[in-house]
């Protein structure tokens, strides 16, 4: 047993899990088809069945794999309980402007910045750019993710250099990239629900994200704290 809580779960007998069917090039670079099944389905009701979890929270973790006014639900509840909330605009959508205002940290990576803020993310300083765009929406922190060329965290409209992370550098070769996003916003949303300052739950988050390209899979590839 992983000790994963499973209180949250919604069983839908006419439904199946969502799966996704996913290719690799030959430096661990991956494409990836979403069917969404039972996520698909997931509502406000749903979520209001579950309103307790809330109320025993210190943070929401949420994306856009979910249907989106649910997404934008969850975070004005989150909001309301004086919770922090993180966002992973994946796969990117576009959602009311409005909405990134119920947004402590965005955690966006290159492809999908670019598509939020119309500029074309390749380089850091570009990353650096995008980063204040995207405070100027009302996020509180915008944390680019850029994989080889690791992560760029912008702390408001006037952060000009932003805090720069290199990727971990680890000695096996890059197997399966599939699931780093994942580690990375996990072991951030970790940190940061333990108090850790924002720049030590980076390095941890940039950490795990590293380490989970050394395997294929997602879940499975996915560090333990203790290796981290």
């Amino acid at each position: 047993s992983e000790n994963v809580g499973t209180e949250g779960l919604i069983i839908e007998k006419d439904e199946k899990t969502g799966s996704a069917a996913i290719s690799l090039d030959k430096f661990g670079m991956n494409s990836i088809i979403v069917v969404p099944g039972a996520s698909s389905g997931l509502n406000k009701e749903m979520i209001d069945q579950k309103i307790n979890l809330f109320n025993d929270s210190y943070i929401l973790v949420t994306g856009f794999e979910i249907p989106l006014d649910v997404t934008i639900y969850c975070l004005k509840i989150a909001k309301s309980k004086k919770l922090k909330t993180i966002l992973n605009p994946a796969p990117y959508f576009e959602i009311e402007k409005e909405s990134y205002k119920l947004v402590d940290y965005l955690t966006p990576n290159e492809h999908e910045a670019s598509a939020l803020t119309n500029i074309n993310v390749k380089t850091i300083d570009d990353a650096r750019i995008a980063g204040r765009k995207i405070c100027e929406l009302g996020v509180g922190t915008s944390i680019i993710t850029m994989g080889e060329k690791g992560v760029l965290c912008t702390r408001n409209v006037n952060d000009t250099e932003g805090l720069y992370f290199p990727p971990y550098k680890i000695s096996d070769k890059v197997i399966d990239t599939v699931g780093a996003g994942d580690a990375f916003n996990g072991a951030f949303a970790t940190a940061i629900s333990e108090k850790v300052s924002l720049e030590e739950s980076l390095i941890f988050a940039n950490k795990a994200a590293s380490l989970s390209v050394r395997k294929e899979g997602a879940a499975l590839s996915a560090p333990y704290r203790y290796q981290i």
